[in-house]
């Protein structure tokens, strides 16, 4: 199993719990209350919620049957924040990567062109002299390669205002 799987699954272990933990306040429990009812060792317990060790499926629908929640809900709910991680980690590759090479073609000498993706000072890039560079940045860069990956129809449907927002990302 490669490192980047096993990272991975010990990160869908950890939503799983952290789902798990939302579970039981949302229904009115308490971890201890939880484990006790379960007889599981208040330890034991919080480290299955911490996603160490991951939690075992048995355990899993045994808390959710105490507290009255659906398993397959928390699973859900734990893969979809997995997929949203992995995307928002694509899309910030895909960023840096051609934020850094558009700065290297752009750079004048006068310039300095760091290894890491420019700070963000008063709403306006560093390296950009206006909003109005940036946003022709984004225009002409940025978006057509989020395009090319068919990562901004994602960004586009996890945006809360995107019925306020041009689907071609035309208002950045």
């Amino acid at each position: 199993m490669t490192n980047e799987l096993q990272q991975q699954g010990q990160r869908f272990a950890e939503l799983v719990g952290l789902e798990i933990k939302g579970a039981i306040a949302s229904n009115g429990f308490t971890q201890a209350q939880v484990a006790d009812r379960l007889g599981h060792s208040r330890t034991a317990f919080g480290r299955w919620l911490k996603g160490m060790p991951p939690i075992a499926v048995e355990v899993l629908y045994n808390i959710c049957s105490v507290i009255g929640a659906n398993p397959q809900t928390i699973v859900g709910k734990a893969y979809d924040r997995l997929r949203e991680e992995e995307s928002r980690s694509e899309v910030d590759k895909i960023l840096n990567s051609e934020l850094q090479r558009s700065l290297a073609e752009r750079n004048t000498g006068d310039i300095e062109v760091s290894a890491k993706p420019a700070a963000v000072e008063s709403e306006v890039f560093a390296p950009f002299a206006s909003q109005a560079q940036m946003q022709q940045f984004v225009q002409e860069v940025i978006v057509p390669k989020l395009k090319e990956n068919d990562l901004y129809g994602l960004a586009a449907e996890k945006n809360p205002n995107k019925s306020y927002e041009a689907e071609d990302g035309a208002d950045w």
